[in-house]
């Protein structure tokens, strides 16, 4: 994907990793069409992500442009809803990959005595 500073180009990538999940819905025709939603939930407890997941990442890191990830996106509508905040309740796997991980933020090391 071409760089937001026109320096050259920054990849965006969908991973899947071979969990049990993933190899049921592979090998049974009727579950395929679920591969997308298990990689996005995925995310957080395997390090999976769509490519869409992927382009929101390098937007929010200031590496792409908007109008870039939407051009790329698989669905640029859906990707436009998601980057404006607004998502549905199957997209639990969005908002965990909204989070930052977890040691990221400030700690407060103040232990409270009852």
């Amino acid at each position: 994907v071409p760089k937001s500073d026109g320096k050259g180009r920054v990849p965006a990538v969908e991973v899947m990793v071979s969990t049990a999940r993933i190899r049921e819905m592979i090998d049974d025709p009727e579950k395929t069409k679920g591969l997308r939603d298990a990689i996005q939930q995925g995310y957080v407890s395997y390090g999976m992500q769509t490519f869409d997941q992927s382009l929101m990442g390098l937007l929010k890191n200031n590496l792409i442009t908007f109008e870039e990830a939407l051009r790329q996106s698989s669905n640029p509508d859906d990707f436009k809803l998601k980057f404006s905040g607004i998502s549905s309740t199957s997209d639990l796997s969005w908002d965990n990959f909204e989070k930052p991980a977890e040691g990221g933020g400030k700690q407060d090391d103040k232990i409270e005595r009852f």
